[in-house]
């Protein structure tokens, strides 16, 4: 109902009423209802003047029964967080597991993806779980890394994308080998589930996150699989570990409430970020290194210095936990996903946040930038990733298909695909834009 027919309604029905107390008007002693009588006769003339001037209008400018009524001007900020229609960009291949796929990465020249998933793959030649590597430009399988006895939760490619490593719930993390699938080691000393693995930045050492009741972490040599350093400090599960970009340091994040930062080599521990009230869930440096940032349940993330452990930025605004925290490739901006729904964009100097990536109907489990900075991805339990300017907050394109929850989302290293990862038991990739 547009507005004309709203106005020419509510004045039938004031007359209506003036015409009933003029009936009762005369049936009672003279004057009770004059004042009330009056009064409604006066909002039946300018409701009826209004109807009167909307009519003209309307014939004057072909409003063609839309009125548009004057409202303040909105500043730019806040105009910039509407949510357009998203364009759909097209699912150009679904890589099939028989379980759900916990995480997927690209090889560092893009052409392959490999798949941690928690069983065989879906022609069942093997009881084992598994994770896979695919063809980028296929879709194709190329291997199987057959050999884990549990949960596969993770898997990544070394720097020079000849080798993969896995963590898994049967308390291991392998090495293998690309592009045959080969098991080359299997590190093995931690008593609980390994929940991450990943090289350093020259490929030589893994480091790896164990949880409850082991609760450390640890460096291993990658060619031989030995245990160089162990990590013992944490009172709770250590849920992920990761080098710093020139490979001295390691930081880990717990569910103690606490990160800390070691000393690679030695398994020293050398500064404990204690800040946060509840389970943290990531931690990271900076691509200079300089600079921590750690995510938790408590609904925040916070920056540190690496060099002191000194708390420099609390990051607030999310409503719910904060699941997962990154840099941007300049190191200049943060972006946190949280079960909140939300993302959000961090000036990593000062800590304001820059935009609000708002859109999704379910927690949002991951938020990673493009290589290039511009673009965010989000991967939620609503079933969809998204993607979205990272400056301003509008959303660019959802990427619609999967049917259950989305764990995580990632660009390619040239920015021209996307990977997700979904306990529908696929991942997919993407084609960024519409090409």
């Amino acid at each position: 109902m547009d507005l004309l027919t709203k106005i020419a309604s509510i004045a039938t029905i004031v007359a209506c009423i003036v015409a009933v107390l003029e009936y009762v008007e005369k049936r009672l002693p003279s004057g009770i209802l004059a004042k009330f009588k009056k009064q409604l006769q006066i909002g039946v003339v300018v409701v009826g003047a209004l109807v009167v001037l909307i009519v003209a209008l309307a014939r004057l400018g072909g409003l063609q029964g839309q009125v548009t009524l004057p409202i303040p001007s909105l500043p730019v900020s806040l105009l910039t967080k509407s949510t357009p229609t998203p364009v759909m960009w097209p699912s150009i291949a679904e890589l099939w597991h028989t379980s759900a796929v916990n995480a997927a990465a690209f090889s560092p020249d893009g052409k392959w993806v490999v798949t941690a998933g928690a069983s065989s793959d879906i022609f069942g030649l093997g009881g084992s779980s598994m994770s896979q590597v695919w063809e980028v430009s296929t879709g194709r399988r190329l291997v199987a890394l057959r050999g884990h006895a549990g949960i596969v939760y993770m898997a990544a490619f070394s720097p020079d994308g000849k080798q993969v490593v896995t963590a898994s719930a049967d308390n291991t993390a392998r090495v293998w080998e690309a592009n045959t699938g080969r098991s080359l080691v299997e590190l093995r000393g931690h008593t609980g589930v390994v929940h991450m693995a990943a090289f350093s930045p020259d490929g030589k050492w893994v480091v790896t996150a164990s949880g409850w009741p082991d609760n450390t972490a640890r460096v291993w040599e990658t060619s031989t699989g030995r245990s160089l350093a162990e990590m013992r400090g944490h009172t709770s599960d250590v849920r992920s570990a990761t080098f710093s970009p020139d490979g001295k340091w390691v930081v880990t994040a717990s569910s103690d409430w606490t990160a800390r930062v070691w000393e690679a080599v030695t398994g020293k521990s050398v500064h404990e970020l204690r800040g946060h009230t509840d389970n943290l869930t990531s931690a990271a440096f900076s691509p200079d290194g300089k600079l921590v940032v750690t995510a938790s349940w408590d609904w925040k993330a916070i920056l540190w210095e690496t060099v002191t452990g000194r708390s420099v930025t609390e990051l607030r605004g999310h409503t719910d936990k904060v699941t997962s925290a990154a840099f941007s490739p300049d190191g200049k901006f943060v972006v946190t996903a949280s079960k909140d729904s939300t993302a959000r964009v961090w000036e990593t100097a000062t800590g304001k946040t820059i935009a609000e990536l708002r859109g999704h109907t379910g927690p949002v489990n991951s938020a990673s930038f493009s290589p290039d900075g511009k673009f965010v991805v989000t991967a939620s339990d609503d079933s969809t990733a998204r993607v979205w300017e990272a400056a301003t907050g509008r959303i660019v394109a959802e990427l619609s298909g999967h049917e259950d929850i989305v764990y995580m989302a990632a660009f390619s290293p040239d920015g021209r695909r996307v990977v997700t990862a979904s306990k529908d038991r696929t991942a997919r990739l993407w084609k960024v834009g519409t090409e």
